[in-house]
């Protein structure tokens, strides 16, 4: 489930904005405030804000620079297109044009969703890319410098350059680090053993001592273990 906010002080925008999220990505956990200062002070973190460019309490362009770690990533939406280019860079998934209406947005969020927050992970083929489930990965190792995704069934597949972090960024609610050069799918796993991680196929990781209480910490929340 995706935490999305929407921050626009327009009421009428704001509401619609809300009505294409829930249509186009149901099931999710939607908060919605009229101000940057309301979003700020919210205690949560999201997956993705949907900010209007423009508010009267700030430029939110300027803002989300400073304040990256709010959101994991940003869409914006405006009523002028020429903002866009400003409003451009690392975190920015793309920018909507409010005047294309519902429909569009919905399509766009679609694509963020299918392309930042989907549960399979795009891997090199001889036909350009191959969309693997997630459910069928185990765990990743990099090994001589070069990154191995291992599955449930199969042999481990190359992953090109994509690197450690990135899988981290893009599946936080996934994978796990447990070492320098390793990283293990939580639902994967079965228990501990000592400093050892057990997977559900019975393989067996090292697991960096200086990381096994928070591994253990992050599992069991990941997985829906309750304190």
């Amino acid at each position: 489930m995706l935490k999305i906010a929407i921050v626009d002080d327009a009421e009428k925008d704001l509401r619609e904005t809300e009505s294409a999220v829930e249509t186009y990505l149901p099931g999710n956990q939607v908060f919605c405030f009229s101000s940057l200062e309301a979003f700020s002070r919210h205690p949560e973190t999201f997956d993705l804000a949907l900010m209007d460019i423009r508010l009267e309490d700030s430029m939110s362009i300027d803002w989300i620079k400073q304040v990256k770690r709010k959101t994991r990533y940003v869409l914006y939406t405006t009523e002028i297109a020429d903002l866009a280019a400003r409003a451009m860079h690392a975190s920015v998934v793309g920018y909507h044009v409010k005047r294309d209406g519902k429909e569009a947005l919905g399509h766009m969020l679609e694509e963020v969703n299918e392309e930042y927050f989907s549960q399979v992970v795009s891997i090199p083929s001889g036909q350009g890319e191959e969309k693997l489930p997630l459910s069928n990965v185990t765990h990743v190792i990099i090994r001589n410098r070069t990154r191995w995704l291992y599955r449930t069934m199969g042999p481990p597949i190359w992953l090109g350059r994509i690197s450690l972090e990135e899988l981290q960024e893009r599946y936080p609610d996934v994978f796990l680090r447990i070492g320098r050069d390793m990283l293990v799918n939580a639902s994967q796993i079965l228990g501990f053993e000592g400093c050892l991680v057990i997977l559900k196929n019975g393989i067996k990781l090292p697991v960096s001592r200086r990381r096994l209480a928070e591994v253990k910490k992050k599992e069991m929340l990941l997985n829906g273990w309750k304190f």
